[in-house]
C-alpha cells in the first residue's frame, strides 16, 4: 500500500501466512518513507493496530522516527487465538503517526484493509 499525503509518501508492505496459525504466526508490517516535503520534519510512527471492524485484535506501540527518505520501520503483530478452531477474518491495519510541518505537530492515521484471512486456532 502506498499512502501519499501532502506532507510525505510512505509505502507499507504487509506480510502474513494464509491460513494464519494464531499460535505461531505474525503479521509483519513494514513502513518505508520514500518522499518528504522540504518543510516536514520529525515523522514518527506512534502505534500500529490490527482491527476487525471496531474490535482491536492487536496493538504495538512504536514511537519510532522515520528520519530520512529510505528509513524503514518493521513491526510484528499477532492475532489472538479464537474460540473456534477456524475462522475467516476481515482485518484492517491502522497506523497512527505524527510529523512536524512549519513548527506545528500534526497527527494522522492510515488504514488498509487486508484480504480475508483464515485464522486457525489449534488447541
Amino acid at each position: 500500500m502506498t499512502s501519499k499525503e501532502a506532507h510525505s509518501t510512505c509505502k507499507t508492505i504487509d506480510k502474513y501466512k494464509t491460513p494464519f496459525n494464531a499460535k505461531t504466526d505474525k503479521i509483519t508490517v513494514e513502513i518505508n518513507l520514500y518522499e518528504l516535503q522540504p518543510e516536514v520534519t520529525n515523522v514518527k510512527i506512534e502505534t500500529i493496530r490490527l482491527l476487525e471492524g471496531t474490535q482491536q485484535l492487536s496493538e504495538v506501540d512504536m514511537n519510532k522516527d522515520l528520519t530520512t527518505i529510505g528509513s524503514v520501520i518493521t513491526a510484528d503483530l499477532s492475532i489472538p487465538t479464537q474460540p473456534i478452531p477456524e475462522s475467516d477474518k476481515s482485518i484492517t491495519i491502522a497506523i497512527w503517526y505524527q510529523y512536524t510541518q512549519k513548527n506545528l505537530v500534526q497527527k494522522g492515521k492510515i488504514e488498509r484493509q487486508l484480504d480475508k484471512i483464515t485464522v486457525l486456532s489449534p488447541e
